[in-house]
């Protein structure tokens, strides 16, 4: 598995269940309180806070990039930040299985 592979997988694992997920925010804490995805407190995440956090875990930026790109595409023409902002928990799901997808294709 490539990097980018890893780090697009561990991130869907982050949100995989609804509760884990964050909308308007990077990230927040178990209290529903904005914090940084890197943060030991976070506890749910949007879709760029869980590749943020994903990252930071696996050590690489590359990674990080290649992830976004890989979500953007699926995403396109809408930007990730707003596509997580204004679908939900399973459309988003979907995005990461079909970015991973395409990135081990």
């Amino acid at each position: 598995m490539t990097p980018v592979e890893q780090v697009l997988t561990r991130a869907r694992d982050l949100i995989g269940r609804a509760d884990r997920w964050s909308q308007e925010a990077l990230a927040r804490d178990e209290h529903g309180n904005e914090c940084k995805p890197e943060d030991d407190k976070a506890t749910c995440f949007c879709m760029v806070g869980a590749l943020v956090r994903a990252s930071a875990e696996l050590h690489s930026q590359e990674a990080f990039h290649q992830g976004v790109k890989a979500l953007k595409a699926v995403c396109a023409p809408m930007p990730c930040f707003i596509f997580n902002d204004s679908h939900g928990h399973r459309d988003v799901v979907r995005v990461f299985d079909q970015a991973i997808a395409q990135v081990a294709a």
